[in-house]
């Protein structure tokens, strides 16, 4: 837990980084632009229930699976700028809940310390994820005809396909 509050920070950064560059490739018909405009994974951090560790490419890698398992108190500001480019509507998404496999790769394996020299971070395929989504003052956004249903693409189908392994 001492660890959560300074790791959560570099977490933010990668999952804003890929989750727009990603999102942005291919945007949903009537969204022109998503961003994050904040980004906070909250003060609680993810579990791990199991990990699978084994050799994979030849005895060259240590591969690690992990069980993680996450319902935070994380809070977003999403900035949706609609087709045409003149409303930009900043979209919370709140009450953000994790379950999946997260795969750790240490490659290739060396004989001095630190013992490999590249960590990869992936998501397995099929994580689950949910959160709520509103308007940012209370507003629901449900009542923009179409903008509830492109967000949930863009989040659950997009943004964690951009961390999903293999791409």
């Amino acid at each position: 837990a001492k660890v959560w509050p300074r790791y959560k920070r570099l977490l933010a950064a990668e999952i804003k980084h890929h989750a727009e560059l990603h999102v942005n490739r291919k945007l949903p018909e009537g969204i022109a632009e998503f961003r994050f405009d904040a980004l906070d994974l909250g003060a609680t951090p993810p579990e791990v229930s199991g990990i699978k560790s084994y050799e994979g490419g030849g005895a060259s890698e240590i591969i690690i699976d992990l069980e993680v398992r996450w319902i935070s108190n994380a809070a977003s500001v999403l900035a949706v700028r609609l087709a045409g480019g003149a409303v930009t509507l900043p979209v919370e998404c709140t009450e953000v809940s994790f379950l999946g496999l997260v795969r750790v790769a240490l490659r290739p394996l060396r004989d001095h310390w630190c013992f490999f020299e590249t960590v990869s971070v992936s998501l397995l395929p099929s994580p689950e994820l949910d959160f709520a989504l509103r308007l940012l003052g209370g507003g629901d956004v449900r009542t923009i005809p179409g903008l509830h249903e492109a967000l949930e693409e863009m989040l659950r189908r997009r943004a964690l396909s951009a961390l999903t392994w293999p791409r």
